[in-house]
């Protein structure tokens, strides 16, 4: 019975990677690209955030463009721009711009790339599951990891989360097979390369890259612990020299206001936050801070059951599993714990984000696989039915065409208005809350780059005082088009005679067209 039991595991394994594949292609170009995802195509080209450089409150005519690889800066354009503009190391961009010349410079090409790498991710999951706590653990693990809506989401984004997980799942299995199998060259470069390569996507990995090190000191104990700790240790000292002395450039763009909370409750939201993660990186809930005290109670039981269950896997005689338990619990609770002493002690809400825990989440999907896999039999049937229906139930309903909720539509701002555009008018882009002209109002013009192919049109980012000669220019212009994220448009401040003729409401931004009175 032993090949049937292989060809039962192999055709499981198939079903889950063609189910987590059909999960994220589903609807892979559903959503327009989101603002972030422009950052990161437009970084790919070497101009690194070029849009936040335009002039502000004069006439460009024509329009800019930023988005496409046609005319771009060479390849170590890339790594100056990623240093000196963006608070990401500069790995992902650069494999992203090789996959662009490579697919294509579209939405679906450009998204693909994640996908691949979550399926990565995937399958390294069950492979490392399977490793530690047996078959069905394997298959439990990549079928949870499978239809986790956060999972599917950034499977689904031009951002490098998922290349980051699938290299520190690498890493993770490179140290299983090692301390399992033993030493070899290949093992420990692997390890090493992962981290290296980890650490050079996402800031993230630099706890994920703590939690392997506090694992290797605490849970190994023969002649392994050196080569390990070394393997890993050279992975972050050759990280510090190549990437260490551009991380300088970078330390004033990371003072992000907007992850700021000054609010009176910001510690009792920061809590909640925390305890509210194993429920969300399993299903898709609206913000946690409303309510805060339900929903905080609901994930305190959510942690505190998963935390018995996994400690009573070794209390309950199942002792030669801790190591997997303690290596996942480090992956686990390092980042979880790091993260909210830094939005405690820095007033910052890093935990709203699901993004900057996704790399921990990986340990709930493998520590679940694992405890269930070991309990009694009777036990271990019922609760992997509940699981896979709970599964079933989150696949059928990322299917449905309820989820089909527009969370951007920039495709459509780009094409009602340049449509409507007639010869002589002016596209405009207003301040953001009286701030002026910043990073994030020159963004707006992002999509415009994007979907609005090789069309020539005027654009204007417009500043706080709008020199004469601007003005004059605006004067001859028959229609203004004012894209802004405020009810009311500015321009009237400035343009003190302009009407507004005509309205339009989108999801992300108001459009005005303004024109002055005739006659």
């Amino acid at each position: 019975m032993g090949w049937a039991r292989r060809w039962l595991e192999a055709a499981l394994w198939i079903s889950i990677i063609g189910l987590a594949a059909g999960l994220r292609f589903n609807g892979l170009t559903r959503h327009d690209l989101t603002v972030d995802e422009l950052f990161s195509l437009e970084c790919s080209t070497g101009r690194g955030l070029a849009h936040g450089r335009l002039p502000s409150s004069a006439v460009i005519d024509p329009a800019p463009e930023l988005m496409s690889l046609a005319g771009a800066p060479p390849w170590p354009a890339v790594w100056r721009a990623t240093a000196s503009e963006i608070t990401h190391p500069p790995l992902y961009f650069l494999l992203l711009r090789g996959w662009r010349s490579l697919w294509g410079e579209g939405a679906l090409a450009a998204r693909s790339f994640s996908l691949i790498a979550s399926l990565a991710a995937v399958l390294l999951a069950m492979g490392l599951a399977r490793l530690q706590f047996g078959r069905g653990a394997g298959v439990l693990a990549g079928l949870l990891m499978a239809v986790a809506p956060p999972q599917i989401t950034y499977a689904q984004e031009v951002r490098n989360y998922a290349l980051v997980m699938a290299l520190a799942l690498g890493a993770a299995l490179a140290l299983v097979r090692i301390e399992r199998d033993g030493i070899t060259r290949a093992r420990l470069m692997a390890l090493g390369l992962c981290v290296f390569a980890g650490l050079l996507t996402h800031y993230s990995m630099l706890l994920t890259a703590a939690a392997l090190l506090a694992y290797v000191v605490l849970g190994i104990r023969n002649e392994r612990r050196g080569p390990l700790l070394l393997s890993v240790g050279l992975a972050v000292v050759a990280f510090l020299l190549v990437w260490g002395p551009w991380v300088g450039l970078q330390q004033p763009l990371a003072q992000e206001q907007w992850l700021r909370w000054d609010a009176p409750a910001q510690r009792a939201v920061t809590w909640t936050y925390a305890f509210s993660l194993p429920v969300r990186w399993f299903v898709e809930l609206p913000d946690p801070v409303n309510p805060p005290i339900f929903l905080g109670g609901m994930s305190l039981s959510h942690a505190a059951m998963l935390g018995v269950a996994c400690w009573g896997l070794i209390l309950l005689g199942s002792w030669r599993y801790r190591r997997a338990v303690l290596l996942w619990s480090c992956w686990l609770l390092l980042p979880v714990v790091v993260l909210t002493a830094w939005d405690l002690s820095r007033s910052t809400l890093l935990l709203r984000w699901i993004r900057y825990t996704l790399l921990a989440s990986l340990g709930v999907y493998v520590l679940v696989a694992g405890v269930v896999c070991r309990w009694r039999p009777w036990l271990r049937r019922m609760v992997s039915g509940i699981l896979l229906a709970a599964a079933i139930g989150l696949a059928v309903g990322e299917l449905q065409p309820s989820r089909a909720v527009q969370r951007s539509e920039w495709r459509r701002v780009v094409t009602e208005t340049l449509g409507a555009l007639q010869p002589g008018d002016v596209i405009a882009f207003d301040s953001v809350a009286g701030q002026g002209v910043d990073w994030y109002l020159k963004s707006l013009y992002l999509p415009f780059a994007q979907y609005g192919g090789r069309t020539n049109y005027p654009v204007l980012f417009l500043g706080e005082v709008l020199p004469a000669e601007t003005i004059v220019r605006l004067r001859r212009a028959p229609s203004i088009w004012l894209v802004t994220v405020k009810r009311y448009p500015d321009a009237v401040k400035w343009l003190k005679e302009i009407r507004v003729q005509e309205e339009r409401a989108y999801l992300d931004v108001m459009v005005y067209r303004l024109a002055w009175p005739t006659g």
